[in-house]
């Protein structure tokens, strides 16, 4: 519960000093606990880890944030090198999304071993993540402590009336 606590704390897009040093010290703290990671009764961290770094990749890359950025890259590999058809498998399109993103658009080339793995024609990987959504309790962990509740509010309490006044505020807050 703690570690999916501080992954919930790493945002993409947030580089201040307390997020990158939370980031730094908790991959490098993973990176040396491989055998837990690792563990078949921890797929759910393991995957909440993979989807926050990839994530991660591309905040660190965008702005420069070289000695985080190594870190994250390294550990990326690490993970999927060792445990791919998990990753793959369980992580769905968030998954190609994210790793395209970092690829594509960032130029993390590091990372192009993997997409060649997911385009391989003869393994058909690609179909197969594409064709499974990621599942919620990954998505969930995306999305701060803070949002999370206020989204929940929303839905549930705000009636259907005030409903335009409570987007246009959360999407000012949160989303521009």
């Amino acid at each position: 519960a703690v570690l999916l606590g501080l992954f919930r704390m790493l945002l993409a897009g947030d580089i201040s000093k307390k997020a990158c040093q939370v980031s730094q010290k908790l991959f490098l703290m993973l990176s040396n606990n491989k055998a837990w990671l690792f563990h078949p009764n921890n797929r759910d961290p393991l995957c909440c880890a993979v989807l926050t770094v990839l994530s991660l990749i591309s905040t660190h890359a965008k702005y420069n944030i070289q000695p985080n950025l190594q870190t994250d890259i390294q550990f990326c590999q690490q993970v999927l090198r060792s445990q791919w058809r998990i990753c793959s498998t369980t992580l769905g399109r968030d998954f190609v999304r994210l790793l395209s993103t970092a690829l594509m658009l960032f130029k993390v080339n590091e990372l192009q071993e993997f997409w060649d793995l997911l385009m391989d024609p003869t393994s058909g990987n690609i179909d197969t993540v594409l064709a499974k959504p990621t599942e919620s309790k990954f998505l969930q962990m995306r999305l701060s402590l803070e949002i999370e509740s206020q989204l929940l509010f929303m839905f549930h309490r705000v009636p259907l009336r005030q409903y335009r006044k409570c987007h246009a505020w959360f999407q000012s807050r949160h989303l521009c």
